[in-house]
């Protein structure tokens, strides 16, 4: 006779670089079976009615499947460009604070080791915003920019531009007439030359700076911003 376990929770961990921090927050049910090829364990609902587990092979089989997949990037990329701080590997930026002091950010591997930015950055959706980018050959923006609002992964390319290999600074402030009520802001760099983004800083302050240091002359780079907050105008500065 088969013995009938009861399983209010059973989540699914499966340790490999690839998926391991994905299903963390995931719940995907699954059971071993006995040399018998019996399995091991099923689940009796509040009826009375019984739920058969698949096994670890089936399980396996849909973590592996395309449409998984795709749920797992589509994943990644919000916790990529959510509440988080980063540069990509060999980019070098900081945060510059009003009393002086910096904030420097962690590469990006050592924040989501193992996860490929490039394959991140491609299913990351790219939004133009109300207007059209504005393309340059250096580094000399300074003008009212209006913020997206909501998912930062929708944060707007608003302006390129070609390095000539120098520091980029980005300077933001509400002090325009058709203000943002909004007090932070998320901002990074996109690599337009290799489609990659290359830094991620959200709910940075107005008042606070974001420093690139080390851009590479003749690379043409573009900058992305947007809100948690209320959508507005910004008054954004990019100089090198």
């Amino acid at each position: 006779m088969k013995k009938i376990l009861t399983c209010f929770a059973c989540t699914f961990l499966l340790i490999t670089n690839i998926y391991a921090q994905d299903l963390l927050q995931g719940h995907i049910r699954w059971t071993s079976v006995d040399k018998n090829g019996q399995k091991m364990l099923y689940i009796v609902n509040k009826h009375n009615t019984v739920e058969e587990l698949p096994s670890i092979e089936d399980a396996l089989t849909y973590l592996t499947s395309d449409s998984i997949k795709e749920q797992i990037l589509k994943s990644r990329v919000n916790l990529v460009f959510g509440d988080t701080r980063w540069v990509a590997d060999g980019i070098a930026a900081y945060i510059a604070n009003a009393d002086g002091s910096i904030e420097k950010l962690p590469n990006f591997s050592d924040v989501f080791p193992g996860w490929d930015l490039a394959s991140i950055s491609k299913a990351r959706t790219v939004y133009r915003g109300p207007y059209e980018p504005v393309y340059a050959e250096t580094a000399d923006f300074a003008r009212d920019t209006p913020l997206t609002k909501g998912s930062p992964v929708a944060a707007h390319e608003f302006y390129y531009f070609n390095s000539g290999g120098n520091s980029a600074q980005i300077s933001a402030t509400t002090a325009t007439t058709l203000a943002s009520n909004a007090s932070t802001y998320n901002v990074g760099f996109f690599n337009a030359d290799t489609a990659t983004d290359i830094t991620w800083a959200a709910n940075l302050k107005f008042g606070q700076d974001f420093i690139f240091t080390n851009p590479s002359k003749g690379t043409r780079y573009a900058v992305r911003a947007s809100t948690y907050e209320e959508i507005g105008m910004v008054y954004i500065t990019v100089k090198e």
